[in-house]
């Protein structure tokens, strides 16, 4: 009778704690980064580690900006970015300001606090990895236009993107309902 107790309760224990993953050591550099998304603007997306849907969880991301993009958001959690390829370009305030960006080329480190509006472009193909703590979700105006200068074609086009919510769920970055 004690032995059928015992093994209830272990079986019951075992099947209660779930086992995390095993965290490996990992490196990633612009040549390396697996893109898991790829939008129609042509910005590119990845989680590298860690989970963005997670509440309370740290995870890591990577971004590909690439030139002639900008846009005005800002995101639910505090975002530490590194440059790791190109120049990003970052201006801060309650609209659009593509006269004040500020550039941060590669080796620059950027904190970004939750709740922030700010403006981020690239002149040239970038790409940043950050770190932030899931939940994530990126806050777009409903309405803004974003102008994509093409250099291979020296043409512009001016694209208006609607966002059907204002929080971007589990996506940092880069999900839009693109209406030309």
């Amino acid at each position: 009778m004690h032995w059928k107790i015992a093994w209830v309760l272990t079986l019951i224990l075992a099947v209660s704690f779930q086992v995390e993953p095993a965290k490996v050591p990992q490196a990633w550099n612009a040549k390396n980064i697996e893109w898991q998304k790829t939008d129609p603007d042509g910005t590119k997306w990845a989680v590298l580690e860690g989970r963005s849907d997670a509440p309370g969880e740290a995870f890591t991301y990577a971004a590909f900006i690439p030139a002639g993009f900008h846009e005005f958001h800002s995101h639910t959690s505090d975002a530490r970015v590194a440059v790791v390829q190109g120049v990003l370009k970052v201006s801060f305030g309650e609209t659009s300001d593509l006269e004040h960006l500020k550039s941060y080329p590669v080796g620059s480190f950027l904190f970004v606090p939750a709740n922030v509006p700010h403006t981020m472009a690239a002149d040239e193909d970038t790409i940043i990895i950050g770190t932030a703590v899931g939940p994530w979700h990126t806050i777009i105006p409903p309405t803004i236009s974003t102008t994509i200068i093409s250099p291979k074609f020296i043409s512009r086009t001016t694209i208006s993107i609607t966002s059907s919510n204002y929080a971007r769920e589990s996506r940092p970055h880069f999900r839009y309902d693109l209406r030309l």
